[in-house]
């Protein structure tokens, strides 16, 4: 992300909206180039609106009508001091992610904006009426030749959708790639979740996701505990020796339970008792050994 590039968002906020920025920190270095203004009816409750940021502003409108708040949303749009080198699209669709977004602003117009260069800047309109989004964006452009980007709000839509750079697991948004492995390197890794394991110590950490799910995919579980997993044949073994039977006879094989431990065994070992047995001549007895 361009550390000059400004993000602006309009949002015509609903209770449903609680979610949108809730948790999400933005980088120091990010301070001034994400804003975003919320609009909200008067009736709303204070506790179904965010905590105060310093990237956030928020305008009550002044009475309870239900669509005060997109108006209020529309005139302040309408006097908002846009810069001039951005291009962007009108899309009622959430990007799904992060790439779908960014390669469908990129590409739109391109076959008649060859020259235009790469933007600096872009604004979004948020809300649940995706006509009065439509009706807005068409009078911004006739008026002032500003295409607005919008996006038709669902439940999962969180700002983190619209910025390449961002840590999941904190909710950071970062100004770079580089600002991001930083702070994955310096917060956390990702840890194997078996305290057991080597790769469960911060020291140890894997620096990718993708390798920690290799990573678990490719440990080994006991056969009679399928609860456990490890990390190594080695802890295996030991696992192994220190809670189930090893047979002592050639076989060297191991038991989960005691007593099918003992049916191997006195079947490879008949006692003198079964020997002695007058059925012993008629049986063919195993051989000594397995």
């Amino acid at each position: 992300m361009n550390s000059n590039r400004r993000i602006v968002f309009f949002i015509e906020w609903d209770t449903d909206f609680f979610g949108f920025i809730k948790g999400i920190t933005l980088s120091p270095s990010l301070r001034g180039n994400i804003v975003v203004h919320i609009f909200y009816r008067h009736d709303i409750s204070p506790k179904s609106l965010p905590k105060y940021k310093p990237w956030l502003f928020k305008h009550p409108a002044s009475s309870e009508h239900t669509n005060t708040a997109w108006k209020l949303l529309e005139a302040y749009a309408t006097r908002f001091k846009f810069e001039t080198d951005y291009s962007l699209t009108a899309d009622k669709r959430r990007p799904k992610t992060t790439e779908s977004l960014y390669s469908r602003i990129g590409s739109s117009k391109s076959s008649s904006t060859n020259s235009t260069p790469a933007r600096s800047s872009s604004y979004y309109v948020i809300s649940k009426s995706t006509e009065s989004c439509k009706q807005l964006a068409d009078a911004m452009y006739k008026k002032r030749q500003v295409q607005l980007e919008f996006v038709e709000f669902q439940h999962m839509t969180t700002l983190l959708d619209f910025v390449p750079y961002k840590c999941p697991h904190c909710q950071i948004v970062f100004a770079g790639k580089r600002e991001l492995k930083c702070h994955d390197s310096a917060a956390h890794g990702f840890l194997c979740p078996n305290v057991e394991c080597t790769y469960h110590r911060k020291e140890n950490s894997f620096r990718e996701e993708r390798d920690l799910q290799q990573h678990i995919k490719d440990q080994l579980r006991c056969v009679f505990c399928p609860t456990k997993v490890f990390c190594s044949s080695d802890m295996l073994e030991i696992h192994k020796r220190n809670s189930h039977k090893k047979c002592a006879c050639p076989c060297g094989r191991y038991y989960g339970e005691r007593m099918s431990y003992l049916d191997h065994f006195f079947d490879v070992y008949p006692s003198p008792a079964a020997l002695l047995s007058p059925s012993a001549e008629k049986c063919k007895l195993p051989k000594l050994g397995c």
